[in-house]
């Protein structure tokens, strides 16, 4: 190595100089080349962090992955030498190593003018989504030498712990990104979580070349980490046609793993291991040999014609006419206050090479008198089209009433899931969906039991329900759930949310919004003397119900009367859905099994009846967690399990309109009206 050094150095450092002359050149044919539609984009992987060898192959002496001036601009000349349009480094937050490092390579490209950009790789967890993004957003972003594709900075995201991967936590990622090109490391299943990337990418260690939805991967080799032998033997010749199949898939975005990482056996850059006659090495002259191959007949999708139409109080219609590309693709609406929106629709599928068609989505349980802000997307593995913005105002309806409702919301802030209050992809989302029901303006929000796990202790209290949820205990009508009798009588949960919880040694109690009247029942029968005929609570609410003869009535409690859940139905509210059937009332809602569903209206015995019955609502998905579903009730309508997120009610004189807004937005949805008795 040591004699072999001199020579590639002194080839390096003319390359370099060569390549530098060439610089405003070689900027304007990449600049040509990105600009053509179909030319592919090729992007190496690029460790940040000091090298690690365990004895692999013999890597470079001297300074090495550090953010010293010579390391990055041999760097460069590598990427340069493979034809690279971009190096896809890990990144974290300000003030760490990995930042630094991205800062000096961003830097080294200003100051010599390369054609080659930086994009940050997001796999390891640094605080919340939102928070990582806008860390990004606010500083490698706004380097001249970031990745930009299209009008948008790129970022990946490959979340090391392979088991947190899902399509919630990809949603979660897109919600976070909007304003970026995202591209997301696959799972199993990855298919189906529509509009949660712009482009996904395989990185399973041990496959010499995988191709996933907008990207083909190639990598020379790997060798797992304390092991004895590689799991992927390096080959030139299996190298040469790696990147042949590559150039030959015709993917938007050909990736490379990797330029230095020389821990896993995947580095190519110059080697005493594979030099050859330009100082590149093997590997690299492969790459520079034969440049990004284009897709044949690579076709963007298309839109245009948008147009708002049948806005009332609370809903709008946005059409346009959409057409798919070379690739499937789908569709879907953003909407919101402003041109940020923050909310969207369920993606709609569009099959490949499809001619243009209309499409209409429908917004529902909007605020009344409210100006919003809309646009249609259309996205598949070729490229994403937004519309122009779409403005339009709801119409006056001053007595109509928006809230938010949700049970099973905190996590014991000792729980790991917790992760500082921002929850993981299936845990502790408290934080999350609260966010959501903060940018909606509602007046009212329910929350539905099972509010602070484990015991509703003050403490937990504090530190979990407080930070989220309790920013929202303005407008809060609490109903109590099993885990707050975890602390003896509940108390700590009746002192947190004072007089609006009704008494402590009731807990039910009844209020009106606008012309709705609403009743809280508690379900923890055993803790107030019991529910059924001639308890104190269900003599109370008979007596409640007969003085307030109002058209509208919802009435809601933790657990539910008819569930298809892990707790089932729970026969001890007989009497109480039997008095509130009796009385005409119109809809129910409950929490305790952590899911989505709902019924079709139902009399006390659980019968359909679509004169006079009561509809219910299940709506356990708060933050905490999910179970999964036992057999489905003959009127369960719609049914989900592994979305968190709330159920929004437009309540209005004689009628009422809903709609599940999922977090991250983008997932299931559930949405629909219904006439009062």
């Amino acid at each position: 190595m040591s004699a072999l050094r001199p020579r590639i150095i002194a080839f390096a450092a003319l390359a370099f100089a060569v390549l530098l002359a060439l610089a405003a050149v070689a900027q304007s044919g990449s600049t040509q080349r990105a600009a053509k539609r179909h030319a592919p984009l090729r992007a190496l992987f690029y460790l940040t962090a000091p090298v690690r060898t365990s004895g692999l192959v013999v890597r470079p002496a001297g300074p090495y992955a550090r953010d010293d001036a010579g390391a990055v601009k041999r760097h460069l000349l590598a990427l340069a030498w493979a034809r690279a349009d971009a190096a896809i480094m890990p990144w974290a937050i300000p003030g760490s190593p990995a930042n630094r490092k991205l800062a000096a390579v961003l830097a080294a490209i200003a100051s010599t003018h390369a054609h080659v950009r930086g994009a940050a790789l997001l796999n390891r967890s640094q605080g919340s989504e939102a928070l990582q993004i806008g860390a990004l957003a606010g500083g490698p972003a706004t380097s001249p030498g970031y990745l930009r594709i299209g009008s948008r900075p790129a970022v990946f995201v490959a979340p090391a712990n392979r088991a947190l991967r899902s399509c919630n936590l990809a949603l979660r990622w897109r919600a976070a990104a909007r304003s970026f090109w995202l591209a997301q490391a696959t799972f199993p299943g990855y298919g189906s979580c529509h509009s949660a990337a712009d482009a996904w990418f395989r990185d399973e260690p041990n496959a010499r070349s995988a191709s996933a939805t907008g990207t083909y991967l190639i990598r020379p080799g790997f060798w797992p980490s304390g092991a004895k032998a590689a799991t992927l033997a390096r080959s030139p010749d299996g190298w040469e046609r790696a990147v042949e199949k590559m150039n030959a898939s015709g993917a938007p975005l050909q990736l490379v793993d990797s330029l230095n990482d020389w821990a896993h056996g995947t580095a190519i850059e110059p080697s005493a291991a594979w030099r050859s006659a330009s100082g590149f090495g093997t590997y690299l002259d492969t790459l520079h040999a034969q440049a990004p191959g284009a897709a044949p007949h690579a076709a963007p999708p298309s839109l245009n014609a948008v147009a708002v139409t049948g806005v009332t109080a609370h809903e709008a219609s946005v059409a346009a006419t959409v057409a798919a590309g070379s690739a499937a693709a789908a569709w879907w609406i953003e909407f919101g206050a402003t041109t940020a929106y923050g909310q969207m629709t369920a993606p709609v599928s569009l099959p490949a090479r499809s001619a243009p068609r209309s499409v209409t989505g429908a917004l529902t349980a909007l605020s009344a008198a409210t100006a919003y802000h809309a646009r249609l997307v259309v996205a598949s593995a070729v490229g994403t089209v937004a519309s122009t913005d779409a403005a339009f105002t709801t119409v006056p309806d001053p007595r109509s009433i928006r809230i938010a409702a949700a049970g099973d919301i905190a996590c014991n802030p000792d729980a790991s899931a917790f992760n500082g209050g921002t929850g993981t992809a299936t845990e502790c989302d408290q934080l999350g969906t609260s966010n959501a029901i903060l940018a909606g303006g509602y007046d009212a929000v329910l929350p539905l039991g099972d509010v602070q796990y484990n015991s509703g202790t003050a403490a937990e209290f504090g530190a979990s329900y407080q930070p989220s949820w309790g920013r929202l205990k303005a407008i809060t009508h609490p109903a109590v759930g099993n885990h707050e009798y975890g602390s003896p009588g509940a108390a700590p949960y009746f002192q947190y949310f004072g007089g609006a919880a009704g008494q402590p040694d009731k807990g039910y109690y009844s209020y009106d919004l606008g012309s709705w009247h609403l009743i809280v029942v508690n379900s923890n029968c055993a803790q107030i003397g019991g529910c059924s005929s001639g308890s104190p609570q269900e003599v109370w609410l008979r007596a409640d119900l007969a003085a307030h003869p109002v058209q509208c009535t919802l009435a809601y409690w933790h657990h539910p009367r008819f569930s298809s859940g892990q707790n089932g139905d729970a026969e001890s509210l007989d009497t109480i859905w039997g008095d509130l059937y009796a009385a005409g009332a119109d809809v129910v809602l409950n929490g305790h099994d952590h899911d989505y569903e709902r019924f079709a209206p139902q009399d006390a015995a659980g019968e359909r009846d679509d004169v006079a019955g009561v509809r219910e609502f299940v709506v356990g998905t708060g933050g905490k967690n999910h179970m999964t579903f036992k057999a489905i009730k003959p009127n369960s309508e719609v049914h989900d399990t592994g979305t968190f997120g709330f159920l929004e009610l437009a309540l209005s004189p004689g009628a009422y309109a809903w709609r599940f807004a999922s977090d991250p937005p983008g997932g299931f949805t559930d949405s629909g009206s219904g006439a009062c008795h």
